[in-house]
């Protein structure tokens, strides 16, 4: 889930310890969440010097109530508590279960063959849609504040892979991304000879931008497709997808806008996946909405099985083939093209690095011994009072997450190794 919130103010490299409200001033959500981003860290650094960590002193699973590997009839998973680099996590349950009954990780294929057992531990964003329980009926069912879960997942792959040091098993992608805000020009739109201009929106604004990895095809480290979205919303418009697009929300479906519709398997589906048998993890196809490509439906997809179907919209979204060096996308309703003659807005180009250009954003995005992981997003702020025509406003930033965690549980044959 994405969340509405004005900007990422956290920064651990200052080593703050604490935010504190001044007697009159404002209080924002950045200040809320960077104190709560504070106070996780210095729990997680204290664990990490206590427990361990995978590559120190071999901490992870607690003496009491850990989360273990068991034979009961099969292989099953112990239900309990794990920590991974200062990282707590707690997999609920009271009896062992079958590794296709996990709570974090619906449906997934059960292991084969030799194969190794680990942990994946991360967290997801949870607003109203996915918990009701998150409103406030005392205020006419209000939506307030969202949440942070930690999932913990455990997950399989080939005995010929290391989880933990592997570099097709990231803890999350790499690639620097660069964004300069576009300078406008009055070049005559050559799909409409009767334009005067291009249609690039005026004003700078105040929003916050993100770019997320919708889906990645192939190994993280070198991954054959990669499909990218975008939004000047964080991606945080969304809603519950109703069966007709008279009932959803007045002005939220328009040919300007990419629509994913998204359930609670998709949303626990993200990262990397290892098994080799072909399994894929559940994603719902971007889609545009207008006359002539598609119309509103609410889609069924292999790999879930859930009932409540939610949409997000996004300004656009890219597909690029890595071997073919082919990109397929839309932008505000503008179609992405390779071809520089033709298309002034929506430009791209694919080498080392991914060129496009936006409704009001020069993009440039690493491409060349990069990873990507399916989940992976890039914040950027743009301020009125800051920034115009021509300003940087993130400058080979890496992604900020997912953060992934992982802690190899046990190999087969049984018994499991030591943990």
């Amino acid at each position: 889930m994405k969340t509405e919130i004005s900007r990422d103010s956290h920064q651990p490299e200052q080593r703050y310890s604490g935010v504190y409200q001044q007697q009159g001033r404002m209080l924002t959500d950045a200040d809320w969440n960077e104190l709560v981003e504070i106070l996780k860290s210095q729990l997680n650094e204290g664990l990490k010097d206590v427990v361990g960590n995978a590559l120190g002193s071999g901490g992870g699973t607690p003496r009491h109530r850990p989360l273990l590997m068991v034979e009961d009839g099969g292989i099953k998973i112990q239900p309990g508590r794990i920590y991974i680099d200062g990282k707590a996590a707690t997999l609920p349950g009271v009896d062992n279960l079958a590794f296709d009954a996990q709570p974090d990780f619906p449906e997934p294929e059960s292991p084969s063959g030799d194969y190794i057992l680990y942990a994946d531990v991360w967290e997801r964003t949870v607003t109203h849609l996915l918990d009701e329980q998150l409103r406030d009926k005392g205020l006419h069912g209000a939506d307030t504040c969202s949440r942070k879960q930690t999932l913990a997942q455990v997950k399989w792959c080939p005995q010929s892979i290391d989880p933990e040091q592997s570099g097709v098993n990231p803890n999350k992608g790499d690639a620097g991304l660069t964004l300069t805000l576009r300078e406008k020009t009055t070049d005559p739109d050559p799909c409409d000879p009767c334009a005067a201009e291009l249609d690039i929106d005026a004003n700078v604004g105040n929003y916050l931008f993100r770019l997320e990895v919708h889906d990645v095809q192939g190994d993280a480290n070198a991954p054959s497709q990669i499909i990218l979205k975008w939004s000047r919303e964080n991606g945080a418009e969304q809603y519950q997808a109703m069966p007709t697009e008279d009932e959803m929300p007045a002005g939220f479906i328009s040919d300007k806008y990419v629509y994913e519709f998204f359930d609670q398997t998709t949303e626990r589906h993200l990262g990397v996946h290892l098994n080799d048998s072909g399994w894929e993890a559940a994603r719902y196809e971007l889609k545009l909405f207008n006359d002539t490509t598609a119309t509103y439906a609410v889609p069924t997809i292999a790999g879930s099985s859930e009932t409540e179907k939610y949409v997000r919209r996004w300004d656009g979204y890219c597909t690029i083939n890595r071997g073919t060096g082919e990109l397929t996308g839309i932008d505000q309703g503008v179609e992405l093209s390779t071809d520089k003659a033709l298309a002034s807005l929506g430009y791209a180009d694919i080498g080392s690095a991914l060129e496009l250009v936006l409704n009001s954003l020069d993009l440039e995005l690493e491409l060349a011994t990069r990873s990507f992981v399916a989940g992976d997003y890039w914040l950027a702020e743009v301020r009125e009072a800051e920034h115009s025509e021509g300003s940087m406003i993130s400058d080979h930033a890496p992604p900020l997450g997912i953060d992934h965690y992982y802690l190899t549980l046990a190999n087969t044959p049984f018994p499991p190794s030591a943990r």
